[in-house]
């Protein structure tokens, strides 16, 4: 939802190491996805209807260059943001899981400081095979797990304007994940959601009119928990995410240096009453590289019919 490119000026018409530099700034940042959104008992799914809302906050207090050092010139970013999902799960089988969809539609707004502020809707998401196994086996434990291939649709505000703050990436992504929630104990609980990232080519992007296009490289990003039930209905536990870039970025077609790394820990409470569940999770962010690091808070509401 947020994607805050650099503008490069290209002078002349040889190629200079000048140009060569710009062009590396001009490579877009990745999209922003599922880190940390997703928790406790993630895997863990059945028949039916499941509508939640997602608040989300987050304050990046730095931005770290490749070889580790802090920018010292970039600003501080605060953004919010709220994805309402609705999910329906049939009785329908293919290969002995439920078949089901999904869609999320993500608001938010991006304070930049002195580079912009910006609000309003975000990249829709569309998940047009979702595959939820039932409860299953695993070493004498229980075990549930889904596949999922989501793509995100280019809805989000934008403005292909130099030093534009924009909401939407202005590109299609692909982005299937793999699901699952182990009970080792029927009060403990370990889920995690390992997700993999494809960004199609932006023929429009925030830069000057030398660049004719950009493509985000391809990703592989995780979500994991382990929590205790302290309560009945209560579980508390750790959450985590991590984010690592694994192909450059392109500008007009040429690879362009720069692997985005990102990790973060944190606490987490889940509730359960009947239908309901409500999510509370922080995260502090480290080892950054090539993005920016902060910490972030997500609360959840999800209800099940």
């Amino acid at each position: 939802m947020i994607v805050l490119a650099i503008a490069a000026c290209l002078g002349g018409t040889a190629p200079t190491n000048a140009q060569t530099s710009d062009l590396k700034s001009a490579a877009p940042q990745m999209p922003t996805v599922n880190l940390g959104l997703t928790s406790f008992y993630d895997g863990i799914a059945g028949p039916g209807w499941m509508v939640e809302e997602y608040g989300q906050g987050a304050h990046e207090t730095k931005t770290i260059a490749a070889d580790g050092s802090t920018t010292a010139t970039a600003p501080h970013i605060n953004s919010g943001s709220w994805i309402t999902h609705v999910a329906y799960i049939s009785k329908h089988r293919v290969a002995g899981a439920w078949v089901g969809v999904e869609f999320l539609v993500p608001f938010a707004y991006v304070d930049a400081g002195v580079a912009g502020q910006r609000g309003g809707i975000g990249d829709m998401t569309l998940g047009p095979l979702l595959l939820q196994w039932p409860e299953q086996k695993l070493f004498g434990m229980r075990f549930q797990q889904r596949i999922l291939a989501d793509f995100e649709v280019p809805t989000g505000v934008y403005t292909a304007k130099k030093g534009a703050v924009n909401i939407g990436s202005h590109a299609w992504t692909v982005h299937p994940y793999y699901a699952f929630t182990l009970l080792p104990h029927n009060k403990w609980e370990t889920s995690w959601r390992i997700s993999y990232l494809w960004n199609a080519t932006d023929h429009a992007p925030v830069a000057t009119s030398n660049i004719n296009s950009t493509q985000a490289g391809q990703a592989l990003h995780l979500n994991a928990t382990l929590s205790y039930e302290v309560h009945k209905g209560v579980f508390v536990g750790a959450n985590g995410y991590m984010f690592h870039q694994l192909t450059d970025s392109k500008v007009n077609g040429l690879s362009q240096p720069g692997t985005e790394v990102l990790g973060a820990l944190g606490p987490g409470i889940m509730v359960r009453h009947k239908q309901w569940f409500y999510y509370a999770n922080a995260y502090r962010e480290f080892s950054a590289v090539d993005t920016t690091e902060g910490s972030k808070f997500v609360l959840r509401i999800e209800r099940v019919f």
